[in-house]
C-alpha cells in the first residue's frame, strides 16, 4: 500500500509578517460611519445646489385686477460674474396700458453695468427708483430681463425695492436682495 508521504510546509512561517497590525473589521466601523456621514453630508449640498437652492429666488404676487408678477432674482452672486433679475407679467386680458418698472437705485448700484431687455420705450429716475417705461404690450404675457455684473467694490449685501405698474395701478411690490459671496 501506497500512501502518501506527509505533506511538508515549503514555506515556513515567516516571524516578521506584515499582518500583525491588520485591524478587524470591528476596529474600522467608527471611521467608515464617518465616512458615509460625510459623503451623505457632500451629496446633499451638491444635489442642493444643482436643484437651485442657493442660487436664485422667486416671488409671485396677484394684483387685485387679475394680474400676476413673477420676480426671479440671485439670492448669492460671486463680485465680478453676471446677475439676472427676471421679471414676468401675466394678465387674464390683453394688457393695453403702458408698464412701469421701477428699481431701487440702492439694488442697482450693486452692479457695475446693467441692461434691460426688451429696451425700454423711456428711463427716468424720480431719486429714489430708476422707472423703466414700456409701450403697452398688447399681449397677456410681458417679460424684462435686467441682467448685470456684480460689482467687486459694493458691499456683500444689496437690497431694495422694485415696484410694477400698469397703468396707474400698483401690481406688486418686491423686496429684491442679494449677498455677495467673495
Amino acid at each position: 500500500m501506497d500512501k502518501d508521504p506527509p505533506a511538508v510546509d515549503v514555506n515556513p512561517p515567516v516571524s516578521d509578517s506584515t499582518l500583525v497590525d491588520v485591524v478587524g473589521p470591528d476596529r474600522d466601523r467608527p471611521a467608515r460611519a464617518g465616512r458615509r456621514v460625510f459623503l451623505a453630508v457632500l451629496t446633499l449640498f451638491i444635489v442642493s445646489a444643482l436643484a437651485g437652492a442657493f442660487g436664485r429666488e422667486s416671488t409671485s404676487s396677484t394684483g387685485q385686477s387679475g394680474n400676476s408678477v413673477t420676480v426671479t432674482a440671485p439670492a448669492a452672486v460671486r463680485a465680478g460674474m453676471d446677475a439676472n433679475v427676471e421679471v414676468a407679467i401675466s394678465s387674464a386680458r390683453i394688457m393695453t396700458a403702458p408698464i412701469t418698472i421701477a428699481v431701487e437705485h440702492s439694488y442697482l448700484s450693486s452692479f457695475t453695468t446693467f441692461g434691460a431687455s426688451p429696451a425700454a420705450a423711456s428711463e427716468s429716475s424720480d431719486g429714489k427708483f430708476l422707472l423703466l417705461e414700456f409701450d403697452p404690450p398688447k399681449t397677456q404675457q410681458f417679460r424684462l430681463n435686467i441682467a448685470g455684473t456684480s460689482a467687486e467694490d459694493s458691499s456683500i449685501h444689496a437690497s431694495g425695492m422694485l415696484k410694477v405698474y400698469i397703468g396707474d395701478e400698483l401690481v406688486s411690490t418686491v423686496e429684491l436682495e442679494t449677498w455677495k459671496a467673495s
